[in-house]
């Protein structure tokens, strides 16, 4: 037996304007979840992220221009505030090194990087350090198995060429003077009949029958639970006898799920698998699963089985018996939103557009922000929140949008809704002008200042009042 033994959250997309393509064939028949807007920050531990673009994603504390850009840049590059090492590019996104980031860096003390979470391999996983250096690193204590070495070229250990012969003398610390028997050091007397504690001894039963409660080496078959746990789940629970020393399992899993539909296996690491038989990958096998159960017509094409669009061509795509009846195929745009504009990025072809997709429209206009309902060619509204958002940057546990996108009308443009700058009001052919903003500059998206709404004041009993101004705070809105 052989003896051994980033932080880059990958953080995915947030609503950077543009949807995120879904595989069509089977999300089309149960549904898909609704898109939606997120705004302000959100927590990481909670928030889904699934595919945020990583050009687009700072890492930091707070919020600071002064963090270097990565574009361009080499695996390594120092990109913390002043050129801190503290921050290095990897893959064109600056954060800490941490061990499985794939990139080595030794000034952490990695040694390797190899993508995997496999153990003894070369690479360990949770360090990121060679599995040996050394030959010592390797050795398992046992003369029976010969002497292990570490290859200097793999950095993992690797058994001896040549074990020991059967029966050939050999000691440990349990075994004074012994022989090795099946790559263990056992006493030299074991099998006599006779056990002599004085070398190790536990039992000498005089067979070879390792599972009785003494096993070849003269030891007993187990002393607790765990020396009965054979790593197998599918054999149940095992205990430990401490009377007999015996081994026994019981409730060992029955893998068998009644259905016809599936390969039933039991996995040792894992337990029981019921994998459908779906030649095509469609989610629908051609097998009974149970009364009722609809089967693929044709398991051997995923655009076929029961409730499947018809397509052009003919061919039984929906399963019902009958050729598909429409001749025409047409292209469909996904409408994400339900807003009446497809997303020109995300396209499928068939006799109809199924749920959730729409034929192309004739002003040949698409949407911009396919997961905002509200953000649309020619949108009218204006807002006081962002449509979406084009650069976040970490800050702490929380990602911050740092670059608001206010085009909710796609016309690449974020069209403020009041520019004026108001020095007063004044009463000019009947009306009371001079309404805008209070000071020298109109506010940004979003920005909240004080706005004066010039109107005539109200006289009690009737007649107009003087022009006159109410000074509010108001939120500048866009679109």
């Amino acid at each position: 037996m052989l003896k051994h033994g980033f932080l880059f959250a990958c953080l995915c997309t947030l609503l950077s304007g543009c949807s995120v393509l879904v595989s069509s064939t089977l999300d089309d028949k149960n549904g898909a979840d609704g898109g939606g807007r997120d705004g302000g920050t959100f927590d990481m531990a909670t928030a889904d992220l699934g595919d945020v673009d990583m050009n687009s994603v700072d890492s930091g504390g707070e919020p600071d221009a002064t963090f270097g850009s990565c574009d361009g840049m080499e695996n390594g590059a120092a990109c913390g505030p002043g050129g801190s090492t503290d921050y290095i590019c990897v893959n064109n996104v600056c954060g800490q090194s941490t061990c499985g980031d794939g990139y080595v860096d030794p000034a952490i003390g990695e040694d390797c990087e190899d993508g995997n979470l496999t153990p003894l391999d070369g690479c360990e996983p949770s360090t990121c350090n060679y599995t040996c250096a050394t030959n010592e690193q390797c050795d398992d204590d046992e003369p029976c198995t010969g002497a292990e070495t570490c290859s200097t070229a793999l950095h993992r250990c690797q058994g001896a060429a040549v074990l020991p012969s059967e029966n050939s003398p050999c000691s440990t610390l349990a075994v004074a003077s012994g022989v090795c028997r099946s790559g263990m050091c056992s006493p030299a007397d074991c099998g006599d009949g006779v056990t002599d504690i004085s070398v190790g001894e536990e039992c000498d039963d005089a067979n070879t029958n390792p599972d009785d409660g003494c096993n070849n080496f003269c030891l007993y078959s187990c002393r607790d639970d765990s020396e009965c746990d054979d790593g197998d789940v599918c054999n149940g629970s095992a205990t430990c006898d401490t009377d007999t020393h015996k081994c026994t399992t019981v409730d060992p899993l029955n893998c068998d799920d009644s259905m016809g539909c599936t390969s039933d296996s039991c996995d040792p690491s894992f337990g029981c698998s019921n994998i459908l038989m779906d030649g095509d990958g469609d989610g629908v096998s051609r097998e009974l699963c149970f009364d009722g159960y609809a089967t693929d017509c044709d398991d051997s094409d995923a655009t076929s089985y029961p409730g499947a669009p018809e397509m052009c061509g003919g061919g039984d795509h929906n399963c019902d018996g009958a050729a598909d009846s429409e001749t025409t195929s047409v292209t469909c745009y996904e409408d994400h939103d339900g807003d009446g504009y497809g997303n020109a990025g995300v396209t499928m072809s068939g006799c109809s557009c199924p749920s959730g997709y729409i034929p192309e429209r004739s002003d040949l206009l698409y949407d911009c922000l396919d997961a905002v309902s509200g953000a649309y060619p020619s949108a009218p509204a204006f807002h006081t929140d962002y449509a979406s958002c084009n650069r976040y940057m970490i800050s702490g546990t929380l990602l911050v949008c740092v670059e608001k996108n206010y085009d909710w009308n796609c016309n690449s443009t974020m069209e403020k809704q009041y520019n004026t700058i108001s020095t007063g009001c004044i009463a000019y052919n009947g009306a009371c002008l001079g309404s805008g903003w209070i000071g020298t500059s109109v506010p940004a998206c979003g920005v909240e200042a004080d706005y004066r709404t010039c109107r005539f004041n109200i006289v009690i009993g009737g007649g107009t009042g003087a022009c006159a101004g109410v000074v509010n705070p108001v939120k500048q809105a866009c679109r």
